[in-house]
Parts: C-alpha cells; sequence; structure tokens
C-alpha cells in the first residue's frame, strides 16, 4: 500500500508564479510552483486507487498523494507508513537509475495537520546522485495523504516548506 512519486528527471526552472490549486479529490489545497497534473494509480500491491496531484520546477518535484482506505479493515502506523513510503520511493529512484540507493534519516517530527495526527520526514537518498526528500503524512476521513518534495542533487530548500506549510483543508468543497 506504499506510493511515492520520485524525481527522476530535470526539467527547465518555471518562471510561473507559485498558485493554489486543489488535490485530485478536492479535498485540499496547496500551492504549487507550477500547474499540477493529476494522476491515479493502483497503490502499490494492492487494490486501493491512490490519486496523485504532482507539479515539477528545476530539480524538484513537488506531490499530494491521496489513497482511499475505506475497503482496509486495519491501517497501518504512521511510522510504519513513512518507512514504507521511503522505501517505496528508494526502490524507485533505484529502478530509474540503475544504482543502489543509501537511505540517511535526517529528521522525523510529529505533529497535527489540523486535528490529525501527522509525520514530517527528511531523508537523503545517495546513489549516482543525491536526492532528497521531505514528506508529511497523515491519515484522515478514510484516507492516507503524503505531501512529497523531492529535490535531485540539493538539499530541501525554502521552496518544501512553502509547499508543505501551504497544504490545507479545501473549505470550499463538499468533500472535505
Amino acid at each position: 500500500m506504499t506510493l511515492a512519486v520520485a524525481a527522476t528527471a530535470c526539467a527547465p526552472v518555471s518562471s510561473t508564479p507559485w498558485r493554489f490549486a486543489e488535490t485530485a479529490t478536492g479535498r485540499y489545497v496547496a500551492e504549487f510552483p507550477a500547474e499540477p497534473t493529476i494522476v491515479s494509480l493502483p497503490a502499490t500491491s494492492t487494490l486501493l486507487l491512490t490519486l496523485i496531484t504532482t507539479a515539477q520546477s528545476g530539480d524538484a518535484t513537488f506531490t499530494i498523494t491521496e489513497t482511499d482506505l475505506r475497503d482496509l479493515a486495519d491501517y497501518r502506523s504512521l511510522d510504519d507508513m513513512v518507512d514504507a513510503a521511503i522505501a517505496d520511493i528508494r526502490s524507485q529512484l533505484e529502478e530509474a537509475s540503475g544504482h543502489g540507493q543509501k537511505v540517511t534519516h535526517l529528521t522525523t517530527t510529529t505533529a497535527q495537520f489540523e486535528g490529525a495526527e501527522s509525520r514530517r520526514v527528511a531523508c537523503r537518498l545517495v546513489g549516482e546522485i543525491v536526492t532528497s526528500v521531505t514528506l508529511v503524512l497523515f491519515y484522515r476521513r478514510d484516507s492516507l495523504v503524503q505531501a512529497i518534495v523531492t529535490t535531485v542533487g540539493v538539499d530541501a530548500d525554502a521552496s518544501t516548506d512553502r509547499f508543505l506549510g501551504s497544504l490545507r483543508s479545501n473549505t470550499g468543497s463538499d468533500r472535505v
């Protein structure tokens, strides 16, 4: 049931201003550095559906995933989901690059997202290239929500905090 989106290629730096956009379900909004695209994928090794809202700017990818968990009897702990998300990102990078990735865990903090317990994690994956990953995840309304920023070759910067700090419920949506 893990999922993540890893930056595997570099795109030209966007000169477009940051803008707020709804996530795929419409339940959340966040500020993205470029116009996001929406993709739906089956979650890894399950029958669950994951909706992905993602944008790329320069060497960074900004992603919010929403996985509907209504058909699951049990949820894994947030700490287990953090480990699974990092393992999934590592696997994607190894597959894309053909090289192993060593994970260095930097920080984990526990916080609240609008009343839901959340985890914020920063780590670095080192292989042929260095990729920094910062993610926030939480369970809300029978869904696992992950906000992920991956940066290639550089550490997380102010854009990471800007994106992750902008995530909030979409109060204008009837799906919240």
